[in-house]
């Protein structure tokens, strides 16, 4: 198992808290918010400013799969050819990212862009994980170098296209997120093999 992935363990019950507001100068929290119960989703970890909330369902058994709420239910996205696929964000065009396996069984990062799942590229191996997208559907997270298949590099695409971002001057990075002004923040290990946020 690749150290970046997470695996479910027991059912979890998703919620949105759709906002959240302080009352004025007291000490007292007002409860002035929305929880909304997200029966069929498992597992949440992005929301864009619509509301669109990204995940996965569990559809039997242990079968995982990305999907997305669109403020009534889960709508799954559908995988690489595999048997899994988990989301980890949605941007503000809808656009869902995240990791599914393929049909040769490989991890790797997805784009899906509310029609058609695809297969991002990796740095030449066989391993990749997208996690952040911004407005302009730039997307970051991780990837593999050729014939290395258990560590990885920070990577961002644009338009498809792989850009590998380094390391600090260890041997693996990976990118969580990036804004709209194209910053990314991530995490990355040094020479002495200590990991630093980036």
């Amino acid at each position: 198992m690749h150290p970046t992935r997470r695996w479910l363990s027991g059912r979890q019950i998703a919620f949105l808290l759709a906002s959240f507001l302080l009352g004025p100068s007291t000490s007292t929290a007002v409860d002035l918010y929305t929880v909304t119960l997200m029966n069929n989703m498992s597992f949440v970890s992005g929301i864009n400013s619509s509301g669109v909330v990204s995940g996965n369902v569990i559809l039997g058994g242990f079968s995982v799969e990305a999907a997305y709420w669109n403020g009534t239910a889960a709508v799954p996205v559908g995988t690489l050819g595999g048997g899994f696929s988990q989301a980890f964000a949605v941007g503000d065009s809808g656009t869902v990212v995240g990791e599914s396996l393929n049909t040769a069984g490989e991890n790797q990062a997805f784009v899906w862009d509310g029609l058609t799942m695809v297969e991002l590229p990796t740095l030449g191996g066989n391993f990749g994980i997208a996690r952040g997208i911004n407005d302009a559907d730039v997307v970051v997270g991780l990837a593999t170098l050729p014939g290395i298949t258990n560590y990885g590099h920070a990577v961002r695409w644009v338009d498809g296209e792989v850009f590998d971002l380094g390391t600090l001057g260890g041997t693996v990075s990976e990118a969580w997120d990036i804004n709209d002004s194209g910053q990314i923040v991530g995490w990355a290990r040094t020479p002495t093999i200590s990991s630093r946020a980036a």
